[in-house]
């Protein structure tokens, strides 16, 4: 069976991350893909994964809740048609992701973002 993850972003590391890392466990080979990544930020249980980010993207990774109207879109354009399983962990878009036909999403969601309430 073919799994992946899905995250938001991989930018500090708080409780979203500390929930992926330990999901993570259950499937140690499948890829992480998300918005944003800063491996300097994570811990070596994900900076030693096979994290997917676009690059031309992450380029972007300081404006990126600026640039939250457009993330949906980023998030559907993922290539995720190939897995079986995708497991998303959000308090954002992660949540929707576009899988194939045959393939199940299941999706961990946090509480709103902190900054929503700012």
């Amino acid at each position: 069976m073919r799994v992946a993850f899905v995250h938001d972003w991989l930018v500090t590391y708080r409780g979203g991350e500390r929930v992926l890392e330990a999901l993570l466990e259950l499937y140690p080979n499948a890829p992480i893909y998300t918005l944003f990544y800063d491996a300097s930020e994570m811990p070596d249980s994900i900076r030693l994964r096979d994290v997917r980010v676009d690059r031309w993207l992450n380029a972007l990774r300081p404006l990126r809740k600026i640039l939250l109207p457009l993330l949906p879109a980023a998030i559907e354009a993922m290539p995720l048609e190939d897995y079986d399983l995708v497991i998303s962990t959000s308090s954002c878009v992660a949540k929707g992701v576009l899988v194939g036909a045959e393939a199940r999403h299941i999706s961990y969601i946090h509480s709103p973002m902190r900054y929503i309430w700012d």
